[in-house]
């Protein structure tokens, strides 16, 4: 797999792998992207500055700007192509097209590492409050409407259980 540099150091990447892994947390995530149209590394990068309580709405602002640019340049046609391949395709042998769609997958990863190496290298200012608040305010900064305040409660919940 081609992997982009450690850009994103052991910080912000180590900590959304292992945060994706948490029970539930995958499930979230991916329910917010798919029904809300937000970005899973832009969530994890705002649950991880604002565990260090460096989030406010000015970084939400910056990081969604390079996150939707992002999401629209990269991370949705790749995503897009891989979905496509799921099912089978006529006069296509399934071995090839799933081995392609597995490398599609390898370089929708390095996509999102590249993002969260982005992301990391932000400035960030302190601010207190609630891990669902700062989710919230970072979704609502990406455009996000009020029918994603459930998932980002549970995304929240999730994040928080793992951690106590």
């Amino acid at each position: 797999m081609t992997t982009p540099s450690d850009a994103a150091g052991p910080g912000l990447w180590d900590w959304a792998l292992e945060a994706y892994q948490r029970p539930g947390v995958a499930e979230a995530c991916l329910s917010l992207q798919d029904e809300h149209g937000l970005s899973v590394a832009y969530l994890l990068w705002a649950a991880w500055a604002g565990e260090q309580g460096d989030e406010e709405a000015g970084a939400c602002a910056a990081a969604a700007a390079i996150a939707l640019a992002w999401e629209e340049a990269a991370l949705r046609p790749l995503r897009a192509a891989r979905r496509g391949l799921k099912r089978d395709l006529p006069g296509v042998a399934a071995a090839a097209r799933l081995a392609l769609r597995a490398r599609l997958q390898e370089q929708e990863l390095a996509a999102e590492r590249l993002l969260l190496a982005a992301l990391a290298d932000l400035p960030r200012t302190s601010g207190a409050g609630a891990l669902a608040v700062k989710l919230a305010r970072a979704a609502a900064v990406w455009g996000a409407d009020e029918a994603a305040a459930p998932s980002l409660e549970r995304l929240a919940k999730r994040l928080a259980a793992s951690t106590a």
